[in-house]
């Protein structure tokens, strides 16, 4: 980010926002194929913002649901949970950050 502390935060905030918007999909997927979409997006944008310790959750999840075991990829949803949960938390308390600075 180059120091750009305003940088980091609107990237938090819109992380928290993808990740949170991931995970409500994910609770609410149908299929297989869904989850698998969804969860390689979660993958993505995890490792995107360097949150490379929440990644292996979501290749559980992508894994479970690529074969075809949509009971498994719920449960490995939520054994994530709690991991994906303090993402969400940490880049959100960042982006408050950046709305209380600028207001």
């Amino acid at each position: 980010m180059g120091g750009d502390l305003d940088l980091l935060r609107e990237v938090a905030e819109l992380g928290a926002s993808d990740v949170g918007r991931l995970l409500a999909a994910l609770d609410s997927a149908s299929t297989a194929f869904a989850m698998v979409e969804l969860a390689h997006e979660l993958k993505g944008v995890l490792l995107n913002l360097t949150a490379a310790a929440a990644a292996p959750s979501a290749v559980a999840i992508e894994a479970a649901a690529r074969s075809g075991d949509l009971h498994t990829a719920r449960v490995e949803l939520g054994r994530a949970r709690e991991v994906l949960d303090d993402v969400v938390s940490t880049l959100a308390s960042v982006a408050v950050e950046r709305q209380r600075v600028a207001s």
